[in-house]
């Protein structure tokens, strides 16, 4: 069964407010042990995240682009502007990207690294904060047992899914990693079984021995030798 994002998210999320302080902010990522915190309107809905990126600007730019010089005030001055700020609302990085509760684990992940982000909120249909996931919260889906694993492939996949199929498949999984024994009647059903084993969560690897009788992917591959 595909896991959803809520199945590894943080729910107690630390959060602030576009009022909070600098200094509170700072407190709050080093009592917390955490690198970002989204900030939140009256509403809950999600309307930045400061990050220590976003804070230790100050440090080296205290006085924003006051500071720097020209080129890199004119380059990098939407950066800078966050030395001079205050409090959350001055310092805090407006363009948030949010997931949906429901969302595949593996979609967020994918979306996660296409944008290079390290945490997303995730917000329920009304777009208020439930929850937030971190790329540490994907990767646990790999520590699920061997057992539960096995399970779903041979009752989720194997006998529904492949059902034409299933009787003739052997599957064992250790650390993650699943093997498939037996022998199929053509080679594009070995393709499309290793392609969904490889798509359950948890799986690291697939080490399949599967064996076909007809060759339906090789271009000619069927094709009686003259």
């Amino acid at each position: 069964m595909e896991q959803k994002i809520e199945a590894v998210m943080t729910t107690q999320v630390v959060t602030a407010t576009p009022a909070t302080p600098f200094r509170e902010l700072v407190e709050l990522l080093g009592q917390r042990r955490i690198s970002a915190l989204p900030v939140i309107d009256d509403d809950r809905r999600v309307v930045g995240i400061v990050s220590e990126a976003d804070l230790l600007i100050k440090e080296g730019w205290p006085h924003g682009g006051d500071d720097a010089g020209v080129l890199e005030a004119l380059r990098h001055r939407h950066r800078f502007d966050k030395g001079a700020g205050t409090c959350a609302e001055e310092v805090m990085t407006r363009k948030v990207v949010t997931v949906a509760l429901g969302t595949p684990l593996a979609a967020a992940a994918r979306l996660m690294i296409r944008l290079g982000v390290k945490r997303l909120p995730v917000v329920d249909a009304q777009g208020r904060l439930a929850g937030i996931v971190t790329r540490g919260d994907l990767l646990k889906a790999f520590l699920r047992p061997d057992p539960a694993i096995a399970w779903e492939i041979r009752h989720e996949l194997l006998r529904d899914r492949f059902a034409d199929v299933g009787a003739h498949v052997e599957v064992e999984v250790h650390d993650g990693t699943v093997g498939l024994t037996g022998g199929l009647e053509r080679r594009s059903q070995v393709d499309a079984l290793v392609r969904a084993v490889q798509a359950v969560e948890g799986v690291a690897a697939v080490n399949a021995k599967l064996t076909w009788e007809i060759d339906d992917v090789t271009a000619m591959a069927t094709w009686p030798i003259a």
